[in-house]
């Protein structure tokens, strides 16, 4: 039996008669086979495009969602930072606040310390006119009593009863009281 290739005879006459196992084709027959794998196979080559078309545009997919996750991501870190600089904000604003309350305490307390300075001050003012103010009725005591003893030693005197106990009285009270004749002499004694 004489064996053709069949994809040989596509550029031949049709009704050419070759023999074949099954019988006598015709050239035209094994064209038609010949065309038939080819399609076959072209067929199975538009398949394996069309699924590596549907891979290309499952990849290009996930691509995107690829892309729109890194965005996503990016956004949310963003925002992270965001959040972490407003409560550093809101640390910072607290912290103020804080300063500026102790501030103002700081500065109630110097007006206390000044105002408690100032009545220290008053309160010494005052004791030093206390003190002045018992030794001006001191003052005034001993001298109304210097009148009064002089005024009576003076009646003693006009009534005879000697000048020299005037005198010895007068001098004793200058040892115990000399201020008294210090403040109508105007001078220093001693």
């Amino acid at each position: 039996m004489q064996k053709y290739n069949i994809t040989a005879f596509s550029d031949m006459p049709r009704n050419l008669n070759v023999n074949h196992i099954g019988g006598i084709l015709t050239l035209g027959q094994v064209a038609d086979y010949a065309l038939f794998k080819q399609q076959v196979t072209d067929y199975a080559l538009f398949k394996q495009q069309v699924a590596d078309y549907a891979l290309f545009k499952q990849q290009v997919a996930d691509y995107a969602l690829f892309k729109q996750q890194v965005a996503d991501y990016a956004f949310f870190q963003q925002h992270v930072a965001d959040y972490a600089f407003f409560k550093q904000q809101v640390a910072d604003y607290a912290l103020f606040k804080q300063q500026v309350a102790d501030y103002a305490l700081f500065k109630q307390q110097v007006a206390d310390y000044a105002l408690f300075k100032q009545q220290v001050a008053d309160y010494a003012l005052f004791k030093q006119q206390v003190a002045e103010y018992a030794l001006f009725k001191q003052h005034v005591a001993d001298n109304v009593l210097f009148k009064q003893q002089v005024a009576e030693y003076a009646l003693l005197e006009q009534h005879g009863q000697g000048g020299a106990t005037i005198r010895i009285f007068l001098f004793l009270l200058l040892l115990v009281c000399p201020k008294l004749f210090e403040h109508h002499l105007g001078c220093q004694l001693y």
